[in-house]
């Protein structure tokens, strides 16, 4: 559920544009920094879960779900703009 799709391909895109060693390296370190601080957070939940209790949680859910839906908004305002701008030129 954490690596989808998207993860995936930007993956593949850093590994063609970074070809170097180091460069990979990097990019491999920084992975298992994001899993390891994944891994932190998603142990630690029952203690979140108790901290936050109902209404923390049910407001997180709202804020984490109006940024998703602003994203959202953005990429279809991203590219209707670029098929609109491509349609007049």
């Amino acid at each position: 559920m954490l690596a989808g799709p998207g993860s995936i391909s930007f993956l593949i895109g850093l590994n063609e544009e970074y070809s170097i060693f180091l460069d990979q390296l990097v990019i491999v370190l920084s992975i298992l920094i994001v899993c390891f601080a994944t891994f932190l957070v998603l142990r630690s939940a029952p203690f979140i879960v108790k901290w936050l209790e109902a209404s923390g949680i049910n407001a997180i859910s709202r804020i984490i779900g109006f940024i998703v839906i602003a994203i959202g908004i953005e990429y279809i305002s991203s590219s209707v703009m670029t098929v609109l701008g491509v349609a007049f030129r």
